[in-house]
């Protein structure tokens, strides 16, 4: 399945593509649910074959965190999953996944 078709699917309500020219860093954020309250979830970084790849990673990660933090009954609505991909050998990923993303996704 394709991932905008998956996100059409399972009801995801917005995805955001992050990139930071200097590091070289490529990164998505997928929302899945904001009925409840604010974001939680989690950060992948690995080598994806393709965006699209990354992008099916992202969505399914944000839907398999939004019905475990359900589980948990955490107080929390929105369930985030970002993918970054890129060099993840260097520690420059992580300097500039911090600040490409909360450029993206002010508080």
């Amino acid at each position: 399945m394709k991932a905008f078709a998956y996100a059409e699917r399972w009801g995801h309500e917005e995805i955001v593509l992050v990139r930071d020219v200097r590091s070289g860093l490529r990164a998505i954020i997928a929302l899945h649910d904001t009925t409840l309250g604010p974001a939680i979830g989690g950060t992948r970084m690995r080598v994806y074959p393709s965006e699209d790849d990354a992008l099916l990673d992202a969505l399914r990660l944000a839907r398999a965190m939004t019905y475990k933090c359900a589980m948990a009954e955490m107080r929390y609505g929105t369930r985030g999953w970002s993918s970054g991909w890129g060099d993840v050998s260097t520690p420059a990923p992580t300097w500039a996944w911090t600040s490409a993303t909360s450029r993206s996704c002010p508080a």
